[in-house]
């Protein structure tokens, strides 16, 4: 489904607290969050020369996932993924594409038993 063939770099279970709901009171007690992150990059410069400033670093993106989860309240884990995969673009020029993976592992109400998740792929924008 994606167009962009590169190499991977994953954070995978990444729980962040973070205010989230559709409804307020929700919102307001927060919750964990757990998200993964793939970020498709080029590894064949720092695979030859072994040095980060080749690549991304995992915790400089465990960092940004972090800092943007908690920078405002969300109502919806969709417009989270969406927006969290445009901020990745925008912060590491090195990825051409991500996917985001936001999982609510808790949810607030008694009649639902099992936990929900999104995906979002969004793609650099390419020069016309």
């Amino acid at each position: 489904m994606r167009s962009v063939r590169s190499d991977e770099l994953r954070v995978d279970d990444l729980a962040v607290y973070t205010k989230i709901g559709f409804a307020e009171d929700e919102r307001s007690i927060g919750q964990f969050l757990v998200f993964g992150i793939c970020a498709y990059l080029d590894h064949a410069q720092v695979g030859v020369s072994d040095e980060l400033t080749d690549s991304v670093s995992y915790v400089d993106l465990a960092i940004c996932v972090e800092g943007f989860a908690q920078s405002r309240e969300f109502r919806l884990i969709e417009n989270l993924a969406h927006n969290l995969a445009l901020e990745i673009l925008s912060k590491f020029e090195r990825i051409q594409a991500v996917g985001v993976t936001v999982k609510k592992p808790h949810i607030p109400n008694p009649a639902f038993r099992g936990k929900a998740a999104v995906y979002a792929y969004r793609e650099r924008s390419r020069p016309q």
